[in-house]
């Protein structure tokens, strides 16, 4: 299994799009790793409110048109949270997607979410996916899986022995489920179901 720190450090040097960057909700020792991670990557947050670099309501349509070309883009923990999680998987505005969602099928995840349910005003999963799910999703909506693994974001020592040992069992025991995907092209060189048409 791999963490979203490890897929961030692979962007070094790319232009990203990171979309819902502000609400990852980290802090302290998890902040600052995030923080290290990023160190390198040409990244433009897109978020609900400000302090993004772009301000936009992913709940809110028509998705405005982005006319800047990225890379990459990257929408961790954000799917689950849209009402139409479709029309934003075809409307991102790059070739190369990088997606993470929480794993449905994860007891640990279950556990937790029940109890945000409880705790946190406003807090809502949406959706809920397991690995065919979330594939047969981004495949609907114009992109082919390149590579598919289940993330697990522990990085201290004992978290690292944890996820060792919960890679025998990443159905169960994977918190979440991250995909990379690249824009299908049609026949005549545009992007296949998107509003965004970069030269893929």
């Amino acid at each position: 299994m791999r963490s979203k720190f490890e897929i961030i450090k692979t962007l070094r040097g790319m232009k990203v799009l990171d979309i819902g960057g502000s609400g990852y909700g980290a802090t302290g020792r998890r902040a600052r790793l995030l923080e290290e991670a990023w160190t390198g990557v040409h990244r433009t947050v897109l978020d609900l409110n400000a302090p993004a670099d772009i301000v936009c309501d992913l709940n809110r349509l028509p998705l405005p048109m982005i006319e800047t070309e990225f890379d990459v883009a990257v929408a961790f923990d954000v799917l689950e949270h849209v009402k139409n999680p479709g029309i934003v998987l075809e409307w991102i505005p790059a070739c190369t997607l990088w997606l993470n969602v929480p794993s449905a099928t994860s007891l640990n995840c279950q556990r937790i979410e029940r109890s945000c349910h409880k705790q946190i005003e406003g807090f809502a999963h949406l959706y809920s996916f397991n690995m065919i799910t979330i594939r047969n999703l981004v495949e609907h909506c114009g992109w082919k899986v390149e590579e598919s693994l289940y993330t697990l974001d522990t990085q201290s020592a004992l978290g690292v022995a944890f996820s060792t040992v919960a890679s025998l069992a990443p159905y169960w025991t994977a918190m979440g489920i991250a995909l990379k995907c690249s824009r299908v092209v049609a026949a005549g060189g545009a992007a296949a179901s998107s509003p965004f048409r970069p030269g893929c």
